[in-house]
């Protein structure tokens, strides 16, 4: 768990509770440089937040630049996506 990224992620009270508890939870998950591979389908079982929902404040997360999509899954080959928490 990277505690600076949890920082970064609590510090933003200028969004939605539920994009909130996205960054919040994949901060949570990081490694020390920010970084998590993490699926949809998994960060939805954690958050008990729809799948639609969880894209849908990725995709705001990733617009505002607070979170990057570093590398794209492959559901074929087994791979979650990976996505660094600006720190």
């Amino acid at each position: 768990m990277s505690m600076d990224a949890v920082q970064f992620a609590m510090a933003h009270n200028d969004i939605s509770a539920t994009r909130k508890f996205v960054l919040v939870t994949l901060a949570f998950y990081a490694d020390e440089k920010g970084y998590v591979s993490m699926s949809i389908s998994k960060l939805s079982d954690i958050t008990g937040l729809s799948q639609s929902t969880i894209v849908t404040s990725i995709n705001y997360l990733c617009d505002k630049r607070l979170l990057k999509r570093t590398e794209v899954g492959n559901i074929h080959e087994r791979k979650a996506t990976e996505y660094r928490v600006r720190i």
